[in-house]
């Protein structure tokens, strides 16, 4: 093909529309998650909060475990609490796990958000450079 071939007409370039999970069910609801309880770790910054969003807004009770407290205490709330925890530390993990089952009883799910920028990839680091990037 020639490049002017496989190019997409101007017309239909900016036509396409990503429809949202409000727009899919009409209600803004994942359906069967209303009254679960999830851990979100990484859940206080960026993607993390629309994630924890998403799951309020759906009914979800949700922990959320994150090394940034300032920001952790900001979304608590509405059926949101916080732990903060680093996740290289498995006893800060066991903490978490604790605090999620002594704030609503029981845990359903876990989401993990979390994640720790390291050059040249984990595994180049050895196991705990790998640990740290998981």
């Amino acid at each position: 093909l020639r490049k002017k071939d496989s190019a997409v007409p101007a017309k239909h370039a900016t036509s396409f529309k990503f429809k949202t999970h409000r727009q899919i069910d009409g209600g803004g609801q994942m359906r069967g998650l209303a009254g679960k309880v999830a851990i979100v770790p990484g859940g206080a910054t960026k993607i993390g909060q629309a994630v924890v969003a998403a799951f309020r807004d759906a009914g979800v009770r949700v922990m959320i475990g994150d090394i940034n407290a300032q920001a952790g205490a900001e979304m608590v709330g509405d059926g949101v609490a916080f732990t903060q925890c680093d996740l290289r530390d498995d006893a800060q993990i066991a903490a978490l796990v604790q605090a999620a089952r002594d704030a609503f009883g029981r845990i359903d799910f876990r989401v993990n958000v979390a994640c720790s920028y390291l050059d040249n990839g984990g595994a180049r680091h050895g196991p705990s450079g790998w640990k740290a990037l998981m």
